[in-house]
């Protein structure tokens, strides 16, 4: 039984699909054009106790896993994750009775549901559904839970062993991560990690999870630079990534071996003011959140954990959002959504005084976000 040429991917939410991911669909139609693309959405969604309890609590991702598999086990197909950017064709697969693949980090390997396929009621996807009707939606992660902890631990009860490498096991095909996924979330893309082997990308946009970026802004002398970048490496809730925008001082050779470089990313901001400049690093950066600093910024190293989830754009000091009526005034640190600079189009790139925060803050309000200082 061959896998039908159907590609379901998902997004429930009560809120658009941002305009971001539509270039990765367009991969889908340009790679795989004789295949048919079915979204599942709020309005589609399979309903059932599980997905009931997840969309009514508005845990959008949680019940997007449960309907990604009912899917794939009522009428077979493939599954892309709307951050998946098809790169060739998978009519080659479609021969597997089922087929994932491995997200290779370090020493751990795991088994993602960011793309699988399979034929229609494949016994591994009864056994998810099976799982899931009886998790505990009350446990910690419960995304990935019931994504790739999931699948991992099921296949690993059919004797996987966790390596990275291509293996057949109980009517499983386990591919190596560069088949799917050629990087890993804490690592920046580049086309050198598609190989002859990779069919997708799966580009960890991660919609779900309080996921930060942190935007070091160039212009900074040597010793500056390197202390904002042990603030943002040590904060206690780590970030996803650290973006240095190199400007006019390129650092990046004296920087390495000079500090843990592990999620430290460096680009390359050429002579923009300082608006063009945010909005290149937040445009690049894959967090839900997002903390820019200053040369001039002291923030301690619970900063994030402070703020994080406490309203839309939330600062700790008072005066963070002093006069935020008065566009010529200047605010202080802020950790702020990234959703709320792509609603109101990121920053007045028309501003070059440093006021272009007040004016971010204004028509952020405007627009109905909560901006809100917690008290330190």
């Amino acid at each position: 039984m061959k896998i039908p040429k159907i590609i379901y991917t998902t997004w429930i939410s009560d809120k658009d699909l941002p305009v971001k991911f539509y270039k990765y669909i367009e991969s889908w139609k340009r790679i795989l054009p004789d295949y048919e693309i079915r979204m599942i959405t709020l309005e589609n969604a399979p309903r059932n106790r599980f997905s009931d309890i997840c969309i009514n609590n508005k845990k959008f991702a949680v019940a997007a896993q449960y309907a990604r598999i009912q899917r794939i086990f009522e009428t077979g197909g493939l599954y892309f994750d709307v951050d998946v950017e098809a790169v060739k064709s998978f009519d080659d697969l479609l021969d597997y009775e089922m087929f994932a693949g491995i997200e290779s980090k370090s020493d751990n390997n795991f088994i993602n549901n960011a793309v699988f396929g399979a034929h229609k009621e494949h016994p591994f996807l009864k056994e998810c559904l099976e799982e899931l009707d009886k998790i505990n939606l009350s446990i910690k992660d419960i995304e990935v839970s019931t994504g790739p902890l999931m699948f991992t631990k099921l296949m690993k009860r059919r004797g996987w062993i966790p390596e990275n490498k291509n293996i057949y096991l109980n009517g499983i095909q386990i591919f190596n991560s560069e088949y799917f996924y050629p990087y890993c979330p804490d690592e920046q893309f580049t086309s050198d990690c598609i190989s002859q082997n990779t069919y997708a990308v799966h580009h960890w946009a991660a919609t779900w999870k309080n996921s930060v970026s942190i935007i070091i802004l160039s212009g900074q002398k040597f010793n500056q630079l390197i202390q904002s970048i042990e603030i943002a490496t040590t904060q206690s809730v780590k970030p996803i990534e650290v973006i240095v925008m190199n400007g006019t001082h390129d650092y990046t050779k004296s920087i390495k071996g000079m500090t843990q470089l592990s999620k430290v990313k460096f680009l390359d901001s050429g002579n923009g003011n300082s608006s063009s400049v945010k909005n290149a690093g937040i445009d690049f950066a894959k967090g839900r959140w997002i903390l820019i600093l200053k040369p001039d910024d002291k923030i301690d190293h619970a900063f994030i954990e402070k703020t994080i989830d406490k309203g839309d754009i939330v600062g700790l000091n008072p005066d963070t959002f002093k006069n935020i009526g008065d566009t010529k005034s200047k605010s202080g640190c802020f950790l702020v959504k990234k959703e709320v600079w792509e609603t109101i189009n990121g920053f007045d790139e028309t501003l070059t005084d440093g006021t272009e925060d007040a004016d971010f803050l204004n028509r952020a309000r405007y627009e109905g976000y909560n901006v809100k200082v917690v008290n330190d």
